[in-house]
């Protein structure tokens, strides 16, 4: 005859390990949850920049040109935009989607994330210069507001990243570029490179580098 004691024991292991794989199977549900949502945002901020480099260089925004951008299905890019639309972030002109006030506030934002780290990188850390872009694309979801003006001020204010991109201000005003394209400058012609684009070339219209002229050898 089974003893009552060990029916006890018996029954209150079943009871624990039920209660464990509960406890473990909610905890992978929310973790998965969160990171669900986490690759979300990646796409939405990566997707703002892509706007707003588009609206940069004067390129329309289309589906198909965000999906290739961000390396995703076009099906995918229709959530992405769908859920920018709804956020007011992006507009559709009839041409191209194109940022709202909002949006554009929160591109610069990103973009002086990543600008602000790869200055980190270059001046703080000994990575190499070619793991800077791709470290400063991970980190940039992970700065906050708050957190990039901290960086700002522990790196004295940067203007500009090590390609020479300008920095961003905490209030979004953007120095633009000086100099002009290489493919535009004369022969024979001094020149001093302020800047080096650092953006893999399949998501850059025109590779461009930039500089300006200090001297022209054999000018009238």
């Amino acid at each position: 005859m089974v003893q009552p004691l060990l029916l006890l024991i018996v029954f209150a292991l079943i009871i624990w390990r039920a209660f464990w794989l509960f406890r473990s199977r909610k905890k992978l549900f929310w973790r998965t949850q969160r990171s669900r949502a986490f690759r979300q945002r990646i796409h939405r901020e990566d997707a703002l920049k892509h706007v707003l480099r588009s609206e940069n260089y004067g390129s329309p925004v289309t589906l198909e040109s965000l999906a290739g951008a961000l390396v995703i299905s076009t099906s995918e890019a229709v959530e992405v935009l769908g859920s920018l639309q709804l956020k007011q972030l992006v507009q559709f002109d009839g041409r191209s989607f194109r940022l709202s006030a909002e949006g554009r506030d929160y591109a610069l934002h990103v973009v002086r994330a990543h600008r602000l780290w790869e200055r980190y990188l270059a001046d703080k850390t000994g990575y190499s210069e070619e793991g800077w872009h791709e470290r400063a694309n991970q980190a940039e979801h992970q700065l906050t507001p708050d957190k990039a003006d901290a960086l700002a001020a522990e790196l004295g204010f940067p203007t500009h990243d090590p390609h020479g991109d300008p920095i961003p201000t905490s209030i979004g005003n953007l120095v633009p570029h000086v100099g002009q394209p290489l493919n535009t400058v004369a022969a024979n012609t001094t020149v001093k490179l302020v800047h080096l684009e650092d953006e893999p070339v399949d998501q850059v219209d025109t590779l461009f580098l930039y500089l300006r002229i200090d001297r022209l050898i054999g000018a009238a």
